[in-house]
């Protein structure tokens, strides 16, 4: 999950979300590509769901605080090693 997340997040910018949704709202958006999004999207959430509830935690705060281990360590009230672990 890490190593997935960590390439989306490395991809160069292509367009904002808003000009994605308006661009697919007037049907200019690739189906496949949705499609894709959507099977992709489904794959990580199964995974989630199959990790052991700690990891989620970790994961679901991280989240919140964009990534930051000290924010979420701090947060959890763990040491900032096991965020990094756990993610």
């Amino acid at each position: 999950l890490y190593a997935y997340f960590r390439k989306m997040y490395r991809q160069p910018y292509q367009e904002s979300w808003e000009d994605e949704v308006h661009s697919e709202l007037e049907g200019h958006g690739d189906v496949s590509h949705q499609v894709d999004g959507h099977r992709q999207l489904a794959r990580v959430i199964q995974a989630i769901d199959c990790l052991p509830s700690n990891m989620q935690r970790v994961l679901e705060v991280s989240l919140e605080m964009d990534g930051n281990y000290q924010e979420t360590a701090n947060s959890l009230g763990v040491p900032i090693g096991t965020v990094r672990s756990r993610t």
